[in-house]
C-alpha cells in the first residue's frame, strides 16, 4: 500500500473513541474498506480505559492511513477538535465509534461535492435503536437531492434543522479550507448532546453552499445502556432553555425576523420540538428527579424568554396539527399555559399504565373542545 504521504488526502474522517469494546471494529473497518481510497482516518482516543487505546494503536502499525492521537478524557468536542487540527483532507467527515458508513459512502460524497463545488454535504442515514440483542426499532432518513447556494442557505435552516438535515454532523462533509476561514470547531460547553447542531447552526451562520444528496450512507446504532443519547443530563435542560437564543445567534447574519415570519408555523414547530419538547423529553427520563412544579417552573420560563419572537404565539395550531399531532397538540397546550397538560403528555412515553394514557387523552380532547380553563 502506498505511504498517506503519496497521494492527496481527499477525505478526513474523525473518530473519536471513548471504551468502544466490541464496536470499534465495525466501526473503523467500515471507514478502511472504502471504495475511496485517499482517505485518512484520525481516531482520538479520549482516555480509553477498556483496551481501546490499544485496539487504536494496532490500527495505526496495519494500515497508514491511520493516525492515532491519546488524550485525558475531555469529551467528544474536544476530541473532534484535537483531530480538526491535524486534518490534511480536502473534506471532512464525522463518525462515532460504534456506527458504520456504506462503503461508497465517501467516494460518491466526495464526487458530489467537488462536481458541485459544494463547502458541506448532506446524505441520508439510518437510526437503528437496540438493546444488544434484537433491533427494537429503525428510523429512516432520505432526503430529496437538492443544491442551496451560499446566498440562499439561512433562508432554509429552519426545513433543514426540522427535517434532521442539521442535527448531526456524521451524515456529512464539509470543506476543510471552509471550517478553516471561519474558524469553526466544535463548541465543548455542549457536553451531554446539542453539539453537533450548535455546530451546523454555526457552519450554515457563515453561508455555506449545501448540497443534499438522497443516498443513505450512515448507519446510527442507539444502543440502549451504551449510547448517551438514552441517558439523563442535567445540562441537557439548560440546553433546551438556550435553544430560542442560540437559533437567533445561528440567523444572526440574515434577516432573522422576516425569515420566522415568512415561516411562523416551521418557526413554531422548531421550537416547541427543540426547546418544549426537549425540555419535556429529558424531564420524562427515569433518572430525572425533577418535581412537576419545577417542571412547570421550566416551562413558564421558556414562554417568558424574550429571545422567543412574537410570531410564534401567532402560528395556526391547525396547520401544525395536520403535519403532527404530537407537536400540534404540544403547541396548543403549551400556548395557553396548560404546563401540566404538557408534562401528561410527554411522560406517556414513559407510561405503561392504559387507563391512565386514555384518562389523558380524553383530558385533551376535552381541552380542545373548549372544556379547559388556564392555570
Amino acid at each position: 500500500m502506498a505511504t498517506i504521504e503519496n497521494y492527496n488526502v481527499k477525505v478526513s474522517v474523525i473518530m473519536p473513541v471513548y471504551n468502544s469494546g466490541e464496536y470499534l471494529k465495525t466501526a473503523v473497518d467500515s471507514i478502511l474498506n472504502q471504495s475511496l481510497k485517499e482517505i485518512e482516518l484520525i481516531l482520538v482516543d479520549d482516555g480509553s480505559t477498556d483496551g481501546s487505546s490499544e485496539r487504536c494503536d494496532e490500527y495505526a502499525q496495519q494500515d497508514n492511513r491511520v493516525v492515532v492521537i491519546h488524550q485525558k478524557n475531555g469529551g467528544i468536542c474536544n476530541a473532534r477538535n484535537a483531530a480538526l487540527k491535524i486534518t490534511r483532507g480536502e473534506y471532512i467527515g464525522f463518525s462515532d465509534h460504534d456506527d458504520e458508513f456504506a462503503l461508497e459512502a465517501f467516494e460518491k460524497a466526495y464526487s458530489f461535492a467537488t462536481k458541485n463545488n459544494l463547502d458541506m454535504v448532506k446524505f441520508g442515514h439510518k437510526a437503528i435503536k437496540t438493546d444488544g440483542k434484537a433491533i427494537l426499532k429503525i428510523w429512516s432518513f432520505e432526503y430529496e437531492e437538492k443544491i442551496y447556494e451560499a446566498k440562499e442557505s439561512l433562508k432554509h435552516y429552519l426545513e433543514m434543522l426540522y427535517c434532521g438535515q442539521m442535527e448531526c454532523v456524521w451524515d456529512s462533509l464539509y470543506r476543510k479550507e471552509f471550517l478553516d476561514r471561519y474558524d469553526l470547531r466544535l463548541n465543548p460547553d455542549f457536553t451531554a448532546g446539542e453539539e453537533d447542531v450548535d455546530f451546523n447552526g454555526r457552519v450554515l451562520g457563515n453561508s455555506p453552499k449545501i448540497g443534499i444528496m438522497p443516498e443513505v450512507f450512515y448507519y446510527h446504532y442507539i444502543r440502549v445502556g451504551f449510547s448517551t443519547s438514552t441517558k439523563f443530563k442535567e445540562v441537557n435542560i439548560r440546553n433546551a432553555i438556550s435553544f430560542p437564543m442560540r437559533l437567533n445567534e445561528y440567523l444572526s447574519s440574515a434577516d432573522s425576523d422576516k425569515i420566522y415570519r415568512n415561516n411562523k408555523e416551521l418557526y413554531a414547530e422548531t421550537i416547541i420540538y427543540r426547546s418544549v419538547g426537549s425540555l419535556l423529553f429529558g424531564t420524562a427520563m427515569p433518572a430525572c428527579n425533577y418535581t412537576k412544579k419545577e417542571i412547570r417552573s421550566l416551562l413558564k420560563q421558556i414562554s417568558e424568554d424574550r429571545d422567543i419572537y412574537p410570531c410564534f404565539w401567532k402560528a395556526s395550531k391547525m396547520k401544525i396539527l395536520r403535519k403532527s399531532l404530537k407537536y400540534g397538540i404540544l403547541y396548543w397546550a403549551f400556548t395557553k399555559g396548560y404546563y401540566n397538560l404538557c408534562i401528561s403528555l410527554y411522560h406517556l412515553r414513559n407510561s405503561r399504565d392504559k387507563a391512565s394514557s386514555n384518562a389523558v387523552i380524553s383530558n385533551v380532547l376535552n381541552k380542545l373542545n373548549g372544556g379547559a380553563k388556564k392555570r
